[in-house]
């Protein structure tokens, strides 16, 4: 099957918009993380250029999922069930305050649902 056939073009961008903005991520903070510049990373969302598999791996890599994610149909990753082990969970610190966000990743492309553990030291505020 082509990929213009099976629209792989615009279901790797709307995988890579729908995760970036899950992420919170604005195009200047992904291309920070990944390496790839903002007018690319647009580029791609809009479906104006194919990206190369080393720019789609710095992406995948830099919002946390795994590459496949980016390319497989959501109906085929519906189904599916991901280990997340201890060593693969982001885990930010944050400086102020000494809060620490684990997310359990990879979260599937087709899911809604983020998982994430909190731990706010004693006698200390988090958040606006």
């Amino acid at each position: 099957m082509s990929a213009i056939k099976d629209k792989m073009p615009e279901r790797i961008a709307g995988s890579i918009k729908a995760r970036r903005e899950q992420l919170g991520l604005t195009l200047r903070a992904l291309a920070s993380r990944s390496g790839v510049s903002p007018s690319m990373i647009s580029d791609v969302e809009r479906g104006a250029k194919s990206p190369t598999i080393a720019t789609l791996s710095a992406l995948a890599e830099a919002m946390d999922i795994p590459l496949s994610a980016l390319v497989e149909s959501p109906a085929r990753l519906s189904g599916r069930i991901h280990v997340v082990r201890a060593s693969e969970r982001l885990e930010v610190l944050h400086p102020g305050s000494g809060a620490r966000r684990d997310t359990y990743k990879p979260t599937l492309a087709a899911s809604k649902v983020e998982v994430i553990r909190l731990v706010v030291p004693a006698r200390t505020e988090v958040g606006p």
